[in-house]
């Protein structure tokens, strides 16, 4: 392994660390990382106004999982102050100002009709992210070292037709004996960025359940990340549950959010 890949390795992983740290396993709710239902009145029902960066999204209460709140003065990456800090937290006028936000989601509420299981998805999130960090470039790293590791020539034009896999034998038992990553081209579909797409499957279990892992920056300073199990979200689907899934995330957000002047 070249030090290049090596330091992709670890920037992968310490970059997926920094999503996954401060969330409970345990209870939640329990624990103070979901915040009270706010009581805003008016026509909000059931609703939270969550800001992550410069973007609020208005969400069911029921389908906000954790939140790991921005503290009071953080340098790198600054939210500005609500319009009406006055009003309870999680209305319109003061959203929770959140560096993450995981999100309770199952398969059918995003793909209904594909006939799928109606399996949860155990990790949906949503953090902020420097737009210093290189996100794509290092998972692009890692898709070469995994390339260059594989026993065999990368196989392309694979069905699904548009994408690239390369496996390693990871030395475990079926049904972890090979890790796979895919990288699809930006011709058939790409990030919101333009950057092709990785999906990491056949990773073990992982913390919080599944096996396979998609993340890339929705924008610039903001990092979407979720885990799934490849039994239940089979590679043939997932670019069409990603592609609702961000169709989703746009429809809650606020269009034209107005924050006070710095």
């Amino acid at each position: 392994m070249t030090g290049r890949s090596f330091l992709a390795c670890l920037l992968v992983a310490l970059m997926t660390g920094l999503l996954l740290f401060g969330f409970s396993v345990s209870s939640p709710r329990a624990e103070g990382l979901v915040p009270d239902r706010p009581q805003c009145g008016g026509d909000a029902g059931d609703q939270i106004y969550i800001a992550i960066a410069h973007d609020v999204f208005r969400l069911p209460y029921a389908t906000v999982e954790q939140v790991r709140a921005l503290p009071s003065s953080d340098d790198e990456n600054p939210i500005p102050a609500p319009p009406d800090p006055l009003v309870p937290k999680g209305c319109y006028a003061n959203p929770v100002r959140a560096k993450s936000l995981r999100l309770n989601i199952d398969i059918l509420s995003v793909l209904p009709n594909a006939g799928l299981p109606n399996a949860t998805i155990p990790y949906v999130g949503l953090a902020v992210m420097p737009s210093t960090v290189s996100w794509q470039e290092a998972h692009e790293d890692w898709f070469g070292m995994v390339c260059r590791l594989n026993d065999q020539p990368a196989i392309a034009n694979m069905i699904p037709e548009g994408f690239v896999r390369c496996t390693i034998r990871t030395g475990q038992m079926p049904p972890n004996d090979r890790k796979t990553v895919y990288m699809v081209s930006p011709d058939l579909y790409a990030t919101p960025l333009g950057e092709p797409l990785l999906i990491r499957t056949g990773l073990g279990d992982l913390l919080y359940g599944g096996d396979s892992i998609v993340d890339y920056k929705l924008e610039p300073d903001v990092v979407i990340y979720y885990q799934f199990w490849i039994k239940d979200l089979p590679i043939q689907h997932v670019l069409d549950f990603d592609r609702a899934l961000r169709a989703k995330i746009e429809a809650a957000r606020v269009k034209d959010y107005v924050w006070p002047p710095d």
